[in-house]
C-alpha cells in the first residue's frame, strides 16, 4: 500500500468514536473522498475557527494537506495565531516526509515556499529566502526524477532570455510533459504560442490537446481558445465544434471547472463569437 492510500485509511479511521464536532469532521472526510477539497477544508476550517477547537480536526487537516496542498493559503481561517500554528505543523510534516526521501512531498513543499508568505517559528521569511528554499526543494525533487519538481523549476527565470523564449526552459517543459506531467504540456503549448513565430505557434494545439485528453482543465480551456481564434478568422464550422467541445470540458470538469470557459461556451454557441 503506498503512502497516499495509507493516509486515506488513516483519515477514514478517524471517523470512529468522534465526539466533539463529529458530524462536521465526518462530512469533511466524505467531501474529500468525493474530490471536493475546498468544501472539505472549509468545513474543517469552521471547526478550527470555533471557540472549542478539536485536536482531531488539526490531525485530519494535516492529512488532507499531505494529499493535496493546493489550498494551503488557509483563506477560511480567520485567526492569525491559528493560521501560523497550522502552517508550522504542516511545514514540519512535509519536511519530515521530504527528509525521508518522498520526492513528491519535497516538490509540494517547494510549491508552498514559492506561493505563500510563510511564517516559520514566528519569523516571516523574506521573498528571497522563500524562493531560494523553493528552488532547492524543486531541484532536489527533479534530480530524483519527480515531474512536479521539474515543472516547479520552470517557474524560475532562465537568464538572459525571457522565459517563453529560453531553450533550456522549453526543453525542461517538453521533457516533463513527455514524462506524463500534464501541466507541463499545457505550459509548453503556451511557450509555442508566445514569441516563437507562426509555424511553431500552430504546434500549441498538439500540447493543449494532449493535456486536455488527460483531464487537464487548463489544457481544455486553452485548446478551446486556440480553435475559437481560428474560427474567428476562418468561420470553419469544424474549428467552432472543437472550440465548443473544449470549452464544455473545461466548464464541466468535476474537480477544477473554469467559469470563464462556461461564459465563452455560451458566447460562441449563441453569438458565434464575442
Amino acid at each position: 500500500m503506498n503512502l497516499k492510500n495509507i493516509i486515506k485509511v488513516l483519515c477514514l479511521s478517524l471517523i470512529i468514536n468522534i465526539n466533539l464536532y463529529g458530524d462536521s469532521i465526518n462530512d469533511a472526510i466524505y467531501q474529500h473522498e468525493l474530490g471536493y477539497q475546498e468544501k472539505a477544508i472549509k468545513n474543517l476550517s469552521n471547526i478550527l475557527n470555533s471557540s472549542n477547537t478539536s485536536k482531531r480536526a488539526y490531525n485530519i487537516l494535516e492529512l488532507l494537506y499531505k494529499l493535496d496542498n493546493s489550498i494551503f493559503e488557509l483563506k477560511y481561517i480567520d485567526n492569525t495565531y491559528k493560521k501560523k500554528k497550522i502552517q508550522n505543523k504542516v511545514i514540519s510534516l512535509y519536511q519530515k516526509y521530504c527528509n525521508d526521501g518522498d520526492m513528491e512531498v519535497c516538490a509540494s513543499l517547494g510549491l508552498l515556499y514559492y506561493k505563500n508568505n510563510l511564517i516559520i517559528e514566528d519569523k516571516e521569511l523574506s521573498k528571497k529566502e522563500r524562493l531560494n528554499m523553493s528552488k532547492k526543494l524543486f531541484t532536489k525533487a527533479c534530480d530524483n526524477g519527480n515531474n512536479k519538481g521539474c515543472y516547479g523549476l520552470t517557474n524560475f527565470d532562465f537568464y538572459p532570455s525571457p522565459a517563453y523564449k529560453n531553450i533550456e526552459r522549453r526543453k525542461l517543459l517538453k521533457n516533463t510533459c513527455a514524462n506524463g506531467y500534464m501541466p507541463a504540456c499545457t505550459t509548453y503549448g503556451i511557450s509555442c504560442e508566445i514569441g516563437q513565430g507562426k509555424e511553431i505557434a500552430k504546434e500549441a494545439k498538439i500540447w493543449y490537446k494532449k493535456s486536455c485528453d488527460n483531464d487537464n482543465t487548463r489544457g481544455c480551456f486553452l485548446l478551446g481558445g486556440f480553435y475559437d481564434s481560428l474560427y474567428f478568422q476562418t468561420k470553419n464550422k469544424t474549428d467552432k465544434k472543437i472550440a465548443l467541445k473544449s470549452y464544455s470540458q473545461a466548464c464541466q470538469n468535476r474537480n477544477t471547472p473554469i467559469e470563464d470557459a462556461c461564459r465563452k461556451y455560451v458566447s460562441l454557441s449563441e453569438y458565434g463569437n464575442y
